[in-house]
Formats: structure tokens, C-alpha cells, sequence
């Protein structure tokens, strides 16, 4: 063998031990790339697990909050019917008031003698102020 036979066989050689070090590489490329895409594929289920829970949650809290709004407008409206009710019950006792204040100056005046403001003890029933 010649001098240009050994560099060639020896550059021959060299780059057989060069395409199988980048073979080797290769593979580990691969595999990388396999446990790439596994983690991958386990992020994207991960992450559409999640997506589907926050979906649940989000319906979860507008039901909440829907019956929330009606119980509060339910309860507004029991208010209001109350206040009402206070403002009804409020008039009979002034009316009341004003009755036997009425009564009470007749009496004075000596205008009716048997007409007389006894009462002592006022109560509320269930058709209003009662003696």
C-alpha cells in the first residue's frame, strides 16, 4: 500500500467512526425526540383536562351566581313588600292616634259625658291595633 492508500483508508476511517458517532447521536435524537413528544402528547391531555374543568367551574359559578341574583331580588322584593306593610300598619296608628286624641278632647269638652278614653294597653293583632 501506498502513501495515498494509507491517507485515504485512514480519512476512509475517520469518517466511518465520524457517520458512526452522528449515527449514535442520531439515535439519541430520536429518542429525545420520542420522550419529547410523550411529554408533549401528556401536556396536551393535561391541559385539556384542565381547560374542561375550568369550562365546569365557569358554568358552576354563573348557576351560583344566577340563583344568587334571584334570591337577592327575592329578598328585595320581600323588603319592599314589608316596608309597605310598616307604611300601612304606621297610617292605622296615626289614624288610631288621631281617633282617640278626637275621643279624648270630646270628652274633655263635656260634649258626649259617656264617651270616655279608657284605654291603656294598645296591641297589634292581626287586622291591626287593637285594644
Amino acid at each position: 500500500m501506498n502513501h495515498d492508500d494509507r491517507t485515504c483508508c485512514a480519512e476512509l476511517r475517520q469518517a466511518q467512526e465520524r457517520e458512526a458517532a452522528l449515527e449514535r447521536e442520531l439515535g439519541t435524537c430520536k429518542a429525545l425526540l420520542r420522550g419529547s413528544n410523550h411529554e408533549i402528547e401528556r401536556l396536551r391531555r393535561a391541559w385539556e383536562e384542565a381547560s374542561a374543568e375550568l369550562a365546569r367551574t365557569q358554568e358552576e359559578s354563573a348557576r351560583i351566581e344566577a340563583e344568587l341574583m334571584k334570591a337577592m331580588m327575592g329578598k328585595d322584593q320581600q323588603l319592599m313588600g314589608m316596608e309597605e306593610e310598616k307604611a300601612q300598619l304606621q297610617q292605622e296608628v296615626d289614624a288610631l292616634k288621631q281617633a282617640m286624641s278626637m275621643e279624648a278632647q270630646r270628652s274633655r269638652q263635656g260634649r258626649d259625658p259617656e264617651v270616655s278614653v279608657s284605654a291603656t294597653r294598645w296591641e297589634i293583632g292581626e287586622d291591626g291595633l287593637e285594644l
